[in-house]
């Protein structure tokens, strides 16, 4: 008998394998007549295939086989894939494809025997939450009990193009908890137990978002009553209505301006809220908190399933961070009316969260679906499970780890007639002098606003380099740290105005030899001329340039390369067709350089300065000589840079030597003799007559005294050598 059943079964999977093609009936049962109430559905069951919808709360495949016993064998259909998925009764020993059921799932039932049976099973209004998918759709019925099939698909519009019963019968009517076959053009979402928003879209509204917000519309809608199984009859939403507020929900109209069509979820949980007061009866008496968290909450929900991201990750990026500029206790958001800001709104989400972390998201909808008419705090104690007093305490402390309230020091930088200073950079300082925070700089803006810890705090102030002080009393900057005001961190901000009378000058300039090459590596360094104090150092880049920002004042410059001192500055000398900086090697003869600005109009002022240096020489010695070895007297000696560039020229004594004197440098040697071409020097063919041959003498690395340079053998009809 086992076996049988079992060919039976194999022969009904082909049969639901081949459904779709040619005709979705397989010819050997139907579903019969069916009894709802407003809280169950019974639907009459016939031996062999029936189409029937899961219209109780999610649970395993087998609690379906519990509850029909006579059952074999059911299918569903995934109509993303579209494919079957099965489970078998445990008799068979099969594999099942098909492991839990959701509200709202088409089955494809196969009953053995011949009897029929009656199904009895709860009404779960969220499965009246359908996705209709491009092609076929396996489909539960739970809206209205024996409404006729075109009333009901009307809604739908184009986007159904077949329908189909078990037998591939055109269909008629519909009964509550009934399954059947649609065939849908595009992706649709469908709420079947209320009569869906009316959307209404005002001249503002480009045409291109018509369709769009249409469709936005049918997804919130579809979205809520899976959800949470309600949803809202006669409900307006007039998009690009021109009203004060970003959004509004009142008296089942929901106003979205132009710039605010993201806010539907949110004003559609208010109307949702508001359904549920009216069908039991009640007034709007929770505080502003709760019914404003709520929205957030679920339409945050909403935004991170329409986003395909995790709503905890939102949560703690978005929510939390604006939650913490918060300053009111919660339980204060209701008598002082203050929910309506950003801060607000987001500590009255948190707190949602918490609430549902601890109570869970039933409770929330149970909190607004209460028959009872009691008082607000009633209400919540029965379906969270504690006392209002209760909770505003743990909300609290729990807030003071997950959320802290940040508390920031802000303001501004002002010259010293009141004007906006760009580019400030502020150091926060804790007590004992530690940095906790920067902010600002070169290309800064005009104020600062700082996040720290609790706490009393010393501000400093640079621009670029340079220390221009600190803040003091009245917000005037002071020179000293021991002069310095401190500041408290607070909730709202601490709106400060950093007043600078004394800014910053930035002593630039170039180092250069007497020949014109820039100086890499010298150091510059500017003492206070009261204090003798180092106030800035820098060290010369290959340009030869350096940089000192000081502030306004009387300072001594000093100089040095590789810890040798060069001088220090002592006024100005000409150096045509400019002037150029004046060293002298004693500090007691420096002369000081005063930086004293009238315009505060810049912030960090450069003033230029040209250091000239005594060019360094090397000196380049050796011998010419024949190829017999003699000396070679009065031969043209240059040396040139690799590029062939003469530098320095010199003529070889009667002994064949030879001296020059160059900058330092990479250098070749030439020699010429008589009116022969110039030979360039080769350090093992003693000489060439390509430059590109020639042996580079680089002062650094190779020795520049007693260079050989051996002139080759002439012709013998006494002409130039080749």
């Amino acid at each position: 008998m086992l076996r049988r059943r079992q060919g039976t079964l194999l022969l009904a999977g082909f049969l639901v394998a081949a459904t779709l093609a040619g005709g979705l009936g397989t010819g050997h049962g139907t579903a019969g007549a069916q009894e709802t109430s407003a809280d169950t559905v019974t639907t009459e069951l016939q031996p062999g295939w029936n189409l029937a919808g899961w219209t109780e709360d999610e649970a395993e495949v087998s609690a379906i086989f519990e509850a029909i016993p006579q059952l074999d064998a059911v299918y569903t259909w995934d109509a993303f894939r579209q494919r079957f998925s099965g489970a078998f009764h445990e008799d068979f020993g099969q594999a099942n494809s098909l492991t839990a059921l959701t509200p709202g799932m088409g089955l494809f039932l196969y009953l053995g025997g011949t009897e029929t049976v009656e199904w009895t099973r709860p009404l779960n209004p969220r499965s009246g939450a359908t996705t209709l998918r491009p092609g076929w759709n396996l489909v539960t019925w739970a809206g209205p009990d024996g409404i006729a099939a075109d009333e009901a698909l009307e809604v739908l519009g184009d986007v159904v193009v077949e329908t189909q019963g078990i037998d591939s019968d055109a269909l008629t009517t519909l009964r509550t908890g009934s399954a059947f076959w649609l065939h849908a053009s595009s992706l649709k979402e469908w709420w079947q137990l209320d009569t869906l928003p009316v959307a209404i879209f005002g001249s503002s509204v480009p045409e291109h978002r018509l369709g769009p917000l249409t469709r936005e519309v049918d997804s919130v809608v579809t979205y809520f009553g899976r959800q949470l199984g309600v949803g809202v009859p006669e409900l307006r939403i007039n998009f690009g209505h021109d009203c004060a507020a970003c959004s509004q929900y009142v008296n089942r109209a929901i106003f979205l301006n132009n710039v605010c069509f993201d806010s539907l979820p949110y004003e559609y949980v208010h109307a949702l809220q508001d359904e549920l007061r009216r069908r039991n009866g009640r007034e709007n008496d929770e505080p502003d908190w709760l019914a404003v968290g709520s929205a957030a909450y679920w339409s945050e929900r909403y935004d991170a399933w329409r986003a395909f991201q995790s709503y905890e990750t939102r949560l703690h990026h978005t929510v939390i961070p604006v939650a913490r500029e918060a300053t009111l206790p919660l339980e204060r958001f209701w008598s002082e009316g203050s929910v309506r800001t950003p801060r607000t709104h987001a500590l009255s989400h948190l707190a949602v969260d918490w609430l549902v972390n601890h109570a869970g998201e039933e409770a929330l909808f149970n909190f607004y679906g209460q028959e009872r008419p009691a008082a607000w705090p009633s209400r919540f104690e029965a379906v969270f499970g504690l006392s209002v007093s209760d909770f505003y305490e743990t909300f609290e402390s729990y807030r003071r780890e997950a959320a802290p309230p940040i508390y920031r020091i802000n303001g501004a930088f002002v010259d010293a007639w009141a004007k906006p200073l760009p580019a400030v950079e502020i150091a926060i300082h804790s007590p004992d002098g530690e940095v906790v925070a920067r902010a600002g700089g070169l290309s800064g803006p005009t104020t600062f606003d700082i996040e720290v810890p609790e706490g009393s705090y010393l501000l400093s102030f640079h621009v670029g380099t340079c220390h221009a002080g600190w803040y003091g009393q009245h917000g005037l900057v002071v020179d000293s740290q021991e002069r310095a005001e401190p500041v408290k961190s607070s909730l709202r901000g601490t709106d400060l105005r950093a007043q600078f009378t004394r800014l910053c000058s930035s002593i630039q300039g170039v180092i250069r030899d007497t020949d014109g090459s820039n100086i890499a590596g010298v150091e510059a360094e500017a003492f206070s001329a009261t204090s003798g104090r180092s106030a800035a150092k820098a060290v010369s880049d290959e340009a030869g340039s350096f940089s000192l920002d000081v502030r306004d004042g009387s300072y001594l410059l000093s100089f040095s390369r590789d810890g040798e001192p060069l001088g220090w500055f002592a006024g100005w000398t000409v150096v045509a067709p400019s002037l150029a900086v004046k060293l002298v090697p004693d500090r007691g003869d420096a002369t000081p350089f005063v930086v004293d600005r009238d315009d505060l109009g810049d912030v960090l002022r450069a003033i230029g300065l040209e250091v000239l240096l005594p060019a360094t020489r090397i000196a380049i010695d050796g011998t010419i000589s024949d190829s017999a070895g003699n000396p070679v007297p009065g031969a043209q000696v240059s040396a040139h840079s690799v590029d062939g560039k003469g530098l320095a020229f010199g003529t070889s004594d009667s002994d064949g030597t030879f001296t020059l004197e160059a900058r330092q440098g990479a250098y070749v040697l030439g020699v010429r003799v008589e009116t022969c071409e110039r030979r360039w020097y080769h350090d093992t063919e003693g000489t060439t007559p390509s430059l590109e041959d020639a042996t580079v003498i680089n002062p650094a690395i190779d020795s520049t005294a007693g260079i050989e340079i051996r002139l080759p053998e002439p012709p013998a009809d006494g002409g130039c050598p080749q």
